[in-house]
Formats: structure tokens, C-alpha cells, sequence
């Protein structure tokens, strides 16, 4: 089955609401979203977006974050959203770099499973069909990096910083 990357994008979109979500649950913060989170053809793309970060991210809690919606090449919308730094209030602006540390985790794996899907990469073949990768992890598979069960003891990283500034 082939998935688009758009399909792939919103479902890890709705995976990082759901897990932003508060203790209350899903019932009761449904019945406060604003109807303006619909989009509509009449409202414009910021207005809609706005209405989604205001009602899905800042009221859970998220303190900030920037969005760039890019079609065809061209960007359609840039804007940061909340503050930047909590101690100094600064806030969020559409260049405000982030440490995105493990966030780039679950991209990976969408890409992974839509290459999965159009058949590229076989996620029970070893991972050093796609990666090199040292003699004795030979026979770990792509299923296996994807869920943390390859038994890898140490990152393969040289000079592994978990702590990396932003630039």
C-alpha cells in the first residue's frame, strides 16, 4: 500500500497532539476546540493554522514552536508561536532555532515505512542491505533500528554530543 507523505505527515501530526494531549482526556478538550480549527476554502491558511496551534499545542501546555508550511517550492506560511525561552519570556519567531535532538526519530521512521510501502525497503532485511554498518551488526534488520530492539549496546556516533546547541 502506497501512503503519501502527506497522509504519513498528519498522522505524526496527530501522533504529536495525542501526546501533548493533558490528563482531562480527549472527550472533554474536543468539546473546547473553537469551530474555526475547520478549515474552510474562504479562510486563509494562517488563520486556520493559527487556530490549530492555539487550540492543539499552546492551550496543552507546548510553551512554543515555529511553523513553515512549504508547497511546490514555495512557502506559503512562516510563524513562530509562544516563547522561545521561558526564563527570559523571549518569544518564538519563524527563525528561532530548536535542538531537535530525538525528534528526528519518527520522521525517519514515517520515511522508512513509506519506503516500505512502495516496496524500496524491506523492513525484515538486514539493515546492511541500506546502511554500513560494522561486521558485527550484519544481522540486525531495519525492523529492528526502527524498534529499538537491535540489542546495539552503544551509539554508533563518533563524538556523540546529547547535548548539541541548536547551530
Amino acid at each position: 500500500m502506497k501512503v503519501p507523505w502527506t497522509a504519513a505527515l498528519c498522522a505524526f501530526i496527530l501522533a504529536v497532539g495525542t501526546a501533548c494531549e493533558t490528563p482531562r482526556g480527549r472527550a472533554e478538550a474536543a468539546d473546547e476546540r473553537p469551530e474555526a480549527a475547520e478549515a474552510t476554502p474562504s479562510r486563509s491558511i494562517d488563520a486556520i493554522v493559527d487556530s490549530l496551534v492555539t487550540a492543539e499545542a499552546l492551550s496543552r501546555g507546548v510553551p512554543g514552536l515555529a511553523v513553515v508550511i512549504v508547497a511546490d517550492g514555495e512557502v506559503l506560511m512562516r510563524r513562530g508561536y509562544g516563547i522561545a525561552d521561558i526564563a527570559s519570556g523571549r518569544a518564538v519567531t519563524e527563525l528561532t532555532p530548536f535542538n531537535i535532538a530525538s525528534v528526528t526519530k519518527p520522521f525517519t521512521a514515517a520515511a522508512v515505512q513509506m519506503l516500505a510501502g512502495e516496496e524500496r525497503i524491506r523492513l525484515d532485511a538486514p539493515a546492511s542491505e541500506y546502511l554500513q554498518l560494522p561486521s558485527v551488526y550484519r544481522g540486525i534488520t531495519v525492523r529492528q533500528l526502527l524498534t529499538h530492539t537491535s540489542g546495539i549496546a552503544h551509539d554508533l556516533r563518533r563524538d556523540n554530543n546529547d547535548d548539541p546547541d541548536a547551530a
